[in-house]
């Protein structure tokens, strides 16, 4: 009696564990393109259109304190949802090439201290959102913590280039 119980327990035991693994499992690759729109509108606060093409994405967040970056390359394609898109960061993002002072005075940051950051871009056509996340949590600045948020949009190649960077 007490073998058949000890099988029985550890048969039902061995059921609950396997509907839950099987649960845990998603194959579904629409179910991570969407998180990955996702990931981009909580950094750049703007909702990708439908039409958008994640065409590279790379996260490297994890371990215990969740440290890492973030890239992403996303294609605008040519509809009226992308043009919506474009205008949206037009009338919210700074215009290129950089004017420090526009900039410290939009971002509430030191243009001199992330000045690496846009060395790609300074010179280019477009538009940039720079966020301080470690500012908007914090209200203060440090040098150890880096948690910001860096988006470049390209009107000539309609290509939305983002970085995030957490340590």
């Amino acid at each position: 009696m007490r073998k058949k119980f000890l099988f029985t327990l550890i048969f039902v035991c061995s059921a609950i564990l396997s509907l839950l693994l099987c649960g845990c499992y998603n194959n579904d690759p629409s179910v991570e393109y969407n998180n990955m729109r996702i990931r981009i509108r909580e950094h750049i606060w703007i909702a990708l259109p439908e039409s958008a093409v994640i065409t590279e994405y790379t996260d490297t967040h994890g371990g215990f304190l969740g440290d890492g970056d973030l890239t992403a390359t996303v294609l605008l394609k040519n509809d009226k949802a992308s043009e919506e898109f474009i205008k949206t960061v037009e009338k919210k993002w700074m215009k290129l090439p950089i004017d420090e002072e526009e900039f410290s005075e939009k971002y509430n940051c030191y243009f001199e201290s992330i000045k690496e950051i846009f060395s790609d871009i300074i010179n280019e056509d477009g538009y940039i959102f720079y966020r301080d996340r470690y500012f908007e949590d914090n209200g203060t600045h440090t040098s150890f913590s880096y948690n910001y948020t860096l988006a470049f949009y390209q009107p000539d190649t309609r290509t939305l280039h983002l970085y995030a960077l957490d340590t």
